[in-house]
This record gives structure tokens, sequence and C-alpha cells, in this order.
């Protein structure tokens, strides 16, 4: 089959079609339907693309229907405990797995929007790193779909970027629509996805010459992980779509219960699964894919998540609550007792208060500045504003007070909500 470009074909931004043996799925904002496969040029798709089976449209796409043993494990993936509700917080994270799958099995690759999904575990934290809550599967599921390559992600994550790494890529070829960097750890180089996420893709192979695949023509990205990823910023978030899973697996996998055991069969085994199966688990992605087609990447609620980022940047992978403590600190005591005013109070003081609170805390005073510092910095509060006009790095912002070589540091947080705040207290 000819390398050609799929534009007009497979690829548009508000539709997409699958190719199936039976048929063109042709999939729209508004409308499902099944086309004759002629209606696609022979020559623009490649022919690993058409799936081998025959397809039927469910009646309904609107929504993905928990039916079928797919919907099923999806549903029960997004809850949180054996009993979790179906709230709103719940819904929120469904539509975004949902719409994720919608984004990455649709062929369209706009390098403008390009983002990597990543699937993280609710539940995860420093002292708590388990897994099994369905993250893979939902990777699998992706390559039942389109051409997907999956990488180690514990061997290439810390690779990227690096003079060791530029053979990362070496098994992905045009046709690959998908990246699976699977079970990765806190080491992964997500910065050594930058430009790759939003540009072409170099693909080195070893004793070949390399090629760049365009950026509307590369795999878009997929990482799954057990960690909380430390990476924030703006330009950290403009390249991810983050999706939390709930514990209903892992909890069942302690009970000694496996998706096998609670569905029936093995997801997408080719002797287990009948066209039943199959048909039902399709269409649950033509209803994903359309849900994408119209609300785009929905984002779920990430305030525990990024709260946890933060925790792991400022407290390292060691968590003793000073987050929390300062937290506590900043919205009560602060302020009532005018600490948020003026020059504060001493570095000293705030030190004394955070041993005697914080009975896990080792810090030394200078590495109890620095968390203060970094603190204010992830949290966007104020940190000795009145010396804004020095510059805005931590030394440029040191308040000393009194006779030289008998000095004390002050420090002044403040925040954005202190009026707010102060009627609170």
């Amino acid at each position: 089959m000819e390398n050609l470009r799929l534009s007009g074909t497979l690829l548009h931004r508000r539709s997409h079609r699958f190719p199936f043996q039976n048929g063109v799925v042709v999939i729209s904002t508004d409308d499902v339907s099944l086309q004759p496969l002629e209606t696609l040029k022979p020559k623009l798709i490649w022919e690993s693309q058409i799936i081998p089976r025959d397809i039927t449209l469910d009646e309904s796409h609107l929504d993905p229907s928990d039916e079928g043993q797919f919907g099923q494990f999806v549903s029960q993936s997004m809850k949180l405990g054996l009993n979790g509700s179906k709230d709103e917080k719940y819904v929120s994270r469904l539509r975004s797995l949902q719409t994720s799958i919608g984004y990455l099995v649709h062929r369209f690759n706009d390098p403008t929007r390009s983002k990597c999904v990543i699937f993280v575990d609710y539940e995860s934290s420093p002292d708590s790193v388990e897994g099994r809550n369905g993250k893979s599967i939902i990777g699998l599921a992706i390559e039942q779909m389109v051409p997907t390559q999956i990488l180690d992600g514990r061997k290439n994550g810390s690779l990227l970027g690096t003079k060791e790494g530029k053979f990362v890529f070496d098994n992905v070829n045009p046709e690959t629509r998908c990246l699976i960097f699977d079970d990765c750890t806190e080491n992964f180089r997500f910065d050594g996805l930058f430009n790759i996420i939003t540009s072409g893709m170099e693909i080195e192979k070893k004793g070949k010459q390399s090629y760049t695949i365009e950026p509307a023509d590369k795999p878009k990205f997929l990482l799954t992980t057990n960690y909380i990823l430390p990476s924030v910023g703006t330009s950290y978030l403009a390249r991810q779509h983050i999706v939390e899973f709930g514990s209903y697996w892992n909890l069942q996998y302690h009970k000694g219960v496996e998706p096998f055991d609670e569905l029936g069969k093995i997801l997408f085994d080719r002797y287990q699964w009948d066209d039943k199966d199959w048909n039902q688990f399709y269409n649950y992605i033509f209803s994903c894919t359309q849900l994408f087609l119209k609300n785009g990447l929905v984002e779920g609620s990430l305030d525990s998540y990024r709260r946890k980022q933060i925790k792991i940047l400022v407290e390292g992978y060691r968590e003793f609550g000073f987050v929390d403590w300062i937290d506590s600190w900043i919205k009560s005591d602060r302020l009532a007792d005018s600490h948020h005013v003026g020059d504060g109070l001493t570095f000293d003081a705030l030190y004394l208060r955070a041993q005697s609170e914080l009975e896990e805390m080792k810090w030394s005073i200078s590495r109890f500045k620095e968390g203060v510092w970094s603190y204010c910095r992830k949290m966007g509060y104020g940190f000795n504003d009145q010396l804004a006009y020095k510059g805005s790095t931590m030394s440029s912002r040191r308040n000393r007070k009194g006779a030289r070589g008998n000095q004390t540091e002050w420090i002044c947080i403040t925040t954005p909500t202190d009026k707010t705040l102060m009627r609170q207290v």
C-alpha cells in the first residue's frame, strides 16, 4: 500500500471514519452512519486500518453505554471504593476518560492542540503506589482501534531528551497512530516530549538514516503511571490531559477478584469474545469518539492531584505535613496576628512554630526558607512583595532588618484572597 497522506479520507477535525470489512463507520458531532467501503479511495488508506470484522451499529450513540463488558469495565474504573457513588465528580472523571479515548483513536492530529493523555490513580501518593486500577487495559482498547506502539515507561521514560534516548522511538513508523508509555515512574522526563507533542517527531533507527514524521502525521501520546508526576507550570499544563482512575479494580484485586471474574470473560480475548462482545465494544468507542468531537477533551476535577503535585515539589517524596501546616497557618493565625501586612514576622519565629507543630520535620532553617519560597511560587502567593521592585528571585526578596552583623530576616506572605479570608477569621 502506498504511503500517501490521509487527508480527506480518514482525517478530519470534526468527523472520523472507522473502516470495517462491511463498510465505513462515519462519525460526526450529531450522527453515526455506516457507508459502503467503496466511498474511501483504496490508495488513501493503509490496509491495516481496515478492522477485520463486520460491524452493526447500535440505535443510539449519544452516550457510551455500559451494557457491554468494556463499558462495564470503564464505569467501574472511575469508582472510588467498591461502593463509590456516581456523583458529579465521578461523572467528571468518566467524561474525562471517555473523551480521552475518543481523542486517542481520532486520527486527526492538530499540532496546535496536541496533548499527552496521562492516566494516573486518584489515590496515588508518595506513600501509596499500587496500580491495578485499569489504566493499561484502556491502553489495550486503544490498540484494538488504531496501530499502537507500547513502550516500557520505566525503561524509556528517564531517557527522553538525552543522548542515550535517541533510539527510544526506533520502532515507531508512519503508520503508528498512538504511542503508549506504560507503567512510568516519577522519573519520567516529560519535558523530553515538549517539542514532540507540538512539533514533528524525529525517528532515529540504528544503522539507518533518521527521518521526521510531520506534526499532523505523528502518533498521539498516552502515558500510564502509578505515580504523581511533579510537573507543574504552563508548559506542562498546556501539553497534558490528566485522567484519574478510581480504586474499584484495585480493591477487587485485593479481594482476589479479577475483571474476568466479574465480567465473565477476558476483555479482547479472541477465543472468549464473540461478535456481540466486539460489536458492543466498537459501538462504545464510536460514542467516545462522538463525545470528543462534540466537547473536546473534558477536564476532570484535578484539585486533589494538583495539591499532591505541590506537596511533592515542596516536600519531596517524603511527605511530613508541611504544605497542610502552612496552608492552615496562612488561613488562620497569619491573618489573626496581622502577619500579612507590613514586614510580617521573622523567619525564625515561623520556623520555631513549624518545628514545634511538625514532629517529623527535619529541615534546617535554610531548607525551611526554601520550602516557604517554593510553596509561595507554586501557589501564586506573594513572598515579600513589598520588595518586588528588586527582582523576582528568593535572594532579591530577602528582607533583613537590624544592625549589620546582627540582622534578622522577615517574611510577609500575601494571597489574592486575603480580604475574603479576613472576613472568615
